[in-house]
This record gives C-alpha cells, sequence and structure tokens, in this order.
C-alpha cells in the first residue's frame, strides 16, 4: 500500500524530473481533476472550461500543446485543448496536407 508520504515523495522526484516548462506551467499549482477529469463526472464540461482558462493564461502553453501531440496524449486537457479539440485540429492539418 501506498502512504501519503510516498506518494509526496514520488511527486517531488517526478517534478524534479520534469522538463524546465512544465515546472512553469501554471496547471503545476491548480487542481489536477480540472485537466484530467472523469467521463462520467456530471461537472466535467465546466471543470474542462476551467482548464482552459488556465491554459489561457500560461507562458507555456505552446510547449504544453506540443507536447500533448508528441504523446498523443487522449485524456487530459494540455495546452488550452480538450482531447477532441487536439483530434479535430489533427485530422483538418492531415486533410489540408493531403491537399497539397
Amino acid at each position: 500500500m501506498i502512504t501519503t508520504p510516498d506518494i509526496l515523495e514520488i511527486l517531488q522526484m517526478v517534478s524534479e524530473r520534469s522538463p524546465q516548462w512544465m515546472r512553469q506551467a501554471l496547471c503545476a499549482d491548480a487542481d489536477p481533476d480540472l485537466f484530467h477529469s472523469d467521463p462520467e463526472d456530471p461537472d466535467r464540461v465546466a471543470k474542462m472550461d476551467a482548464a482552459r482558462r488556465v491554459c489561457a493564461h500560461c507562458p507555456v502553453r505552446a510547449q504544453c500543446l506540443s507536447w500533448a501531440y508528441q504523446t498523443d496524449d487522449r485524456f487530459a486537457v494540455l495546452g488550452g485543448l480538450s482531447p477532441n479539440q487536439r483530434k479535430r485540429v489533427r485530422d483538418r492539418v492531415r486533410r489540408k496536407e493531403a491537399c497539397a
């Protein structure tokens, strides 16, 4: 069983190994549930909207969005976009490239 001190130690280790831009992200001090809401949560849309508002003022939004595409994240609000929004953007870019 993982105890609270163990979790805090793991989070500290992950934080120290994270890229510098992640430590500068505004979401580092925000409620993680805003960015990783459960699809069954009735407040999911409100939480995603709140997450996007945090992202709108984040100094590392571009790096975060790039990372979301690089890692093919399909669950979190990253770089100000939900997974569905990122998929639509990616599909639009692919269609444009196919027509070029």
